[in-house]
């Protein structure tokens, strides 16, 4: 999270509210530099660990995310994540178990005239249906998206790369999988809302962060 503490607030409120279980689950905030009241935001939220960064170190702060974590099944949720499916993460087990050749799955994403989520156009993907469950094949919305343990240390981590916006966090899960011969791909009947784009950022008063974001990272398009 850096700097939408008003997100981050909403986006905390949903992961505890939509959480199958409070009971094992570990909630951690990894702020990336934020200026605002994002830490003081994230520690009030009662969550198990705040792991505050210094500076803002770009994507490379998702190393220390996962590097943090402790349980055996690792759940990445962006800030900007302001509606979750009810127990999400019951979901994500529930597919992983169906399709156990798959080793990296996203949440799919609310598209509408606020957001297309993110997500790329429906030419990426192709449907594999299993005991009435379904799974777009191909890539993986890394705004709410999970890992077992055990596949992300098979994979080699984040070891021998760096982190920046041509290669995130989920386009290196995705490759990593893909090549040791596992599935990645989208739950295709759950979806969560993931508020990007311009119209959630003049809503909520972010529109200059995201501006400067995307312009240190050298794109053009929110």
């Amino acid at each position: 999270s850096w700097n939408r503490a008003e997100m981050l607030k909403d986006c905390l409120e949903q992961i505890k509210s939509k959480l199958s279980t409070h009971d094992g689950v570990e909630i951690l905030v990894v702020d990336n530099g934020s200026t605002d009241q994002s830490v003081a935001v994230s520690r009030s939220a009662g969550v198990s660990e705040v792991y505050a960064a210094d500076s803002n170190v770009g994507l490379e702060i998702y190393r220390n995310a996962f590097d943090l974590c402790k349980g055996d099944l690792i759940i990445e949720i962006d800030d900007d994540v302001i509606e979750l499916p009810q127990n999400f993460d019951q979901i994500f087990l529930d597919y992983f178990e169906a399709f156990p050749d798959f080793g990296f799955l996203g949440m799919n994403v609310v598209q509408d005239w606020r957001t297309n989520g993110a997500k790329p156009d429906i030419e990426h993907y192709s449907l594999e249906e299993r005991n009435g469950m379904t799974i777009e094949r191909g890539p993986v919305v890394g705004c709410c998206a999970a890992i077992k343990r055990e596949t992300f240390d098979r994979v080699n981590r984040f070891e021998g790369i760096e982190l920046s916006m041509s290669q995130s966090e989920d386009g290196v899960l995705c490759s990593r999988v893909i090549s040791m011969g596992l599935g990645a791909g989208i739950i295709h009947d759950h979806t969560c809302l993931h508020a990007c784009g311009p119209t959630f950022s003049k809503e909520y008063g972010y529109l200059e962060r995201d501006i400067e974001k995307y312009r240190i990272a050298g794109l053009t398009e929110m």
